[in-house]
């Protein structure tokens, strides 16, 4: 006659209750607004370019501005081939003015209700800063954080990442690699 031996242990059979009773829970999604306030405090993202703006990243121009001093006429701007980074125009850029106008639009965001979100200070040099729009991408339920493409533009992600990060925001993924969005 053959001894017969239990097919699960107690602590087994334990674990597996365990399991069953706190078991995985695939929902409600991750960009549910319910679980997205739950977690990250308030839904996250977008799904499109037009409707009400909750939230902006933006940055105040700074010193980083101060490089354009090498005239390229050729190009109508200025610029530094080695370094990277270019201007358009006759002129160098007026750090003062540009800080005016962007302290009145964030002023006039804000009284709107806009959250704006504010980059650190940027890397030298990297005078392109200002325009936040393509250094990231918001999704629903949160924000993607890209590889520009051209020389002025590498290194924003740091900022960026910073920023969101700060604020709270779920960083759904970034470029990496050779991969580069322009």
């Amino acid at each position: 006659m053959s001894a017969h031996t239990a097919a699960m242990s107690e602590h087994e059979y334990r674990e597996a209750k365990f399991f069953q009773t706190f078991g995985s829970v695939p929902t409600p999604a991750f960009h549910d607004p319910e679980e997205q306030t739950r977690v990250w405090g308030r839904p996250w993202g977008c799904t499109n370019d037009v409707g009400k703006l909750r939230a902006v990243l933006m940055h105040r121009p700074g010193e980083e501005i101060n490089v354009v001093d090498k005239p390229m006429p050729e190009i109508g701007g200025f610029g530094d081939p080695e370094k990277g980074w270019y201007f358009m125009g006759k002129t160098p850029p007026d750090l003062a003015a540009m800080q005016a106008a962007h302290d009145a639009f964030t002023a006039l965001l804000r009284s709107e209700g806009v959250d704006v979100i504010l980059t650190e200070k940027a890397a030298p040099g990297a005078l392109k800063s200002t325009f936040c729009r393509d250094s990231v991408i918001g999704v629903k339920g949160g924000a993607i954080v890209t590889r520009l493409a051209r020389r002025a533009r590498r290194g924003e992600e740091l900022m960026v990442t910073q920023a969101l990060a700060k604020a709270g925001c779920p960083i759904l993924g970034t470029l990496h690699g050779e991969a580069v969005f322009e």
